[in-house]
């Protein structure tokens, strides 16, 4: 079967949290069901039959009628009958789960950044509150919104929950309506609900006891027995960490101690988790594992993220590209060691060499287009040497590293000198492996060749170009905001006729042209143009040609990732601009894309205005499709690539005695001018540093008012609703129709 088709960009419900909304809209479809009582005890892995006293304990925690129940009330009465299950199973006071009231409390350390505030949590803690000691969210309808909205809710807290315990395969959820109780289990198939049950009942209670009763002894089935949860005191500010168990199938079980989170992707569908201990990692088979990362995958790709890796690694690693020192599927316990399996996705597990911070905390000007050069050249490398491309280019991909630059000897500073690198050269008919060659280097500050602090990560949706059958292609993938603009529409950019229309790349700065030369003579003979301009004549229709996923448009997502470093730099100690909300609006939106690769004056903080001509010179280089490019060097897969890199080199030589290179940024970015609902860019990995109201997400106790009105619009805008949620607003109206009934 073809898997040629385009995966849609959908938009969530409205209804949604705007806090969860752009993690919903990354999966391809959202799976939230009602299922009806008989079902959900097969969900939680009981019989009613096993709870013969539960009704009566419930109605003793009065938890039998609805009636003027507030978060108040309510987080009493749970707290009290979680006290009586705790009691039952005989374990510990310390166990003890108690819901708490916590309307105004911001939750602790998630690893989205979040700000959501939940109405209530369930949590053994006592004292300070972190995502990661929750074990149950509850969400508490409010007064002049739909219960609808309050079920959607619910269940987004719930993947929340999810993101914040890697430890847990399905999280747990309370949503309390007028109308009774939803429960709710999330897990990376989906988010699974009930009806609102009205507990006066005896059935409904019984189910209710149940619930919580997993709050205590989880399922088999809910929890991931290779990962440990546990509080580590000895930290100066005191945190949850993880203790994560390899099992290799040729020696003993290895603990990976003392590891965080730093990352957690959507918890519905390709779920994953980045965990790290950069100051005291678990050494393995010779090898530091300061990163771990565990991600739901498909079972039937062609090639898995660790074979990829190795692929690119395999005759002599490529500088700035993530190393993998062990892979592993993951698997429940009990002897049969199953593999751990939801909706077609097998969980795995990558044990990782390198440890970067987002692209995002680069400081400097500098420090971000020596970066950006080196991530163009860390990709045709792979490129041309291994034929991969990665196709997923974004600020959570592209990480930086702090290492200290050894440099050259003096005498070596001023006298450029012709290395072994020549063995680059490439004739019309092959072209032999390429080399790496950094931008330190070039720029004279190293005389390590292969010297980068770059570091390109997530490979999971890399492709592999050697097979050309269709039936193999990829469909497309990337983040929304940093997707080469044709792969983004799935066509060629253009709707009418037009007469494309190419620069040939610039000419190198004499200063370096010479080692240029020395070190990489096969791109200078190779990019030679003849003419400034070339035009491959008339394109009638352009848009009616498919865009198919190639090299330079990870080149163009390379752009674009700066332009939103521009964006959102501002400098430390200063009175910050604010960035232009059409701009930011423009850059960050999940359903159209209008992203001018151009930067008008005063997009940028004046303090790095500068950059504005060079974002706008290598804008000039996608003005038109490089498809059309029927003649060399045009048509190379390298072209754009060579054009970028060229450009980022002459900048910082231009201009490096200028004050505004070194200048560093406040480690904050800068707000967008006014709140914008709206537009919210993809989560990032540190997407903590993108706290401003789109990008991070207001907080979710706004107003009921708006809450309605962002109902009522979702309603009328159903061309922009995806089928899914459709759906769910449909089960959940036809549910209270039949409950009026």
């Amino acid at each position: 079967m073809s898997t040629t088709g385009l995966s849609p960009i959908k938009k969530a419900s409205a209804a949604y949290a705007s806090h969860i909304r752009s993690e919903v809209e990354k999966v391809l479809e959202p799976k939230i069901e009602l299922v009806n009582v008989d079902d959900f005890w097969k969900s939680l892995g009981y019989s009613s039959k096993e709870f013969p006293y539960a009704d009566r304990h419930v109605k003793t925690a009065g938890i039998d009628t609805m009636e003027a129940m507030n978060e108040k009330v309510f987080s009493g009465c749970l707290s009290k009958l979680s006290a009586h299950v705790r009691t039952l199973l005989r374990l510990g006071p310390e166990k003890e789960i108690q819901f708490f009231d916590t309307p105004n409390l911001i939750p602790k350390d998630h690893p989205t950044g979040t700000i959501c505030r939940p109405d209530i949590i369930a949590t053994t803690q006592r004292g300070e509150i972190h995502w990661t000691g929750i074990e149950a969210t509850v969400e508490v309808h409010s007064y002049g919104r739909t219960e609808e909205g309050a079920g959607l809710q619910a269940a987004s807290y719930s993947i929340l929950l999810l993101q914040a315990r890697p430890d847990l395969l399905a999280g747990q959820g309370f949503c309390v309506t007028k109308s009774g109780i939803m429960l709710i289990f999330a897990s990376s198939s989906g988010v699974t609900m009930t009806e609102a049950l009205n507990m006066s009942v005896a059935a409904n209670r019984v189910l209710l006891y149940a619930f919580i009763t997993r709050l205590y002894e989880p399922d088999p089935n809910m929890v991931d027995p290779s990962i440990k949860r546990r509080w580590d005191d000895t930290a100066p500010k005191p945190h949850y960490v993880f203790d994560i168990t390899l099992t290799p199938g040729d020696g003993d079980p290895v603990v990976c101690s003392g590891y965080r989170t730093v990352y957690a992707r959507e918890s519905l569908g390709q779920r994953a988790h980045i965990f790290i201990n950069e100051a005291n990692p678990t050494s393995f088979r010779g090898a530091a594992i300061p990163v771990i990362k565990d991600a739901y995958c498909d079972q039937n790709t062609r090639f898995t993220e660790d074979e990829i890796i190795k692929r690119i690694h395999r005759e002599g690693d490529v500088p700035g590209i993530v190393r993998v020192a062990y892979a592993e599927l993951v698997c429940y316990g009990g002897p049969d060691r199953t593999v751990i399996v939801r909706d077609g996705r097998q969980k795995t597990r990558l044990c990782l060499t390198e440890f970067g911070r987002s692209i995002m905390e680069c400081k400097t000007v500098k420090d971000v287009l020596i970066v950006m050069y080196d991530q163009l050249e860390s990709t045709r490398v792979m490129h041309r040497n291994r034929n991969v491309i990665h196709r997923d280019i974004s600020i959570g991909n592209i990480m930086f590293r702090d290492l200290p630059v050894v440099p050259p000897p003096l005498a070596d500073r001023t006298v450029e000198t012709v290395s072994d690198a020549n063995s680059d050269f490439d004739s019309e008919t092959k072209e032999p492996p390429a080399i790496f060659c950094g931008c330190t280097y070039l720029l004279g500050e190293t005389d390590d060749r292969r010297f980068t602090k770059n570091l390109l990560i997530d490979l999971e949706r890399s492709e592999v170009l050697n097979e050309k059958q269709d039936a193999l292609r990829l469909p497309r993938t990337g983040t929304v905001q940093f997707m080469a603009r044709a792969i983004r529409e799935g066509r060629l950019i253009g709707d009418h006729a037009m007469i494309p229309l190419f620069k040939s790349p610039p000419e190198i700065s004499g200063t370096l042209l010479t080692r240029y030369r020395g070190v990489l003579p096969d791109r200078v003979k190779r990019f030679a143009c003849e003419t400034r301009t070339y035009s491959p004549g008339l394109v009638e229709k352009p848009s009616n040609t498919t865009a198919r996923h190639a090299l330079r448009h990870d080149a163009e997502s390379v752009y674009w990732v700066l332009v939103w470093w521009a964006v959102c730099a501002a400098p430390a100690g200063a009175n910050n601009s604010s960035v232009a909300s059409k701009l930011w609006t423009n850059l960050t939106d999940n359903l159209s894309d209008d992203r001018p690769p151009r930067v008008r004056d005063g997009n940028l903080d004046p303090s790095y205005a500068a950059l504005q001509s060079l974002l706008n010179s290598l804008g000039d280089y996608l003005a038109y499709d490089l498809h059309w490019a029927n003649e060399a060097p045009f048509n190379h897969p390298e072209f754009l690539h060579e054009a970028f890199q060229r450009l980022i080199l002459n900048f910082l030589v231009d201009n490096k005695d200028e004050a505004f290179m070194l200048l560093p940024t406040a480690g904050k970015p800068r707000e967008c001018e006014k709140q914008v609902h709206y537009a919210a860019p993809g989560r990032s990995r540190h997407q903590h540093l993108m706290n401003t109201s789109s990008a991070g997400g207001s907080s979710l106790k706004r107003p009921a008012s708006s809450q309605d009105e962002l109902e009522r619009k979702a309603k009328k805008a159903t061309g922009s609703i995806t089928s899914s949620s459709v759906g769910v607003t449909t089960r959940l109206q036809s549910l209270q129709k039949s409950k009026r009934g």
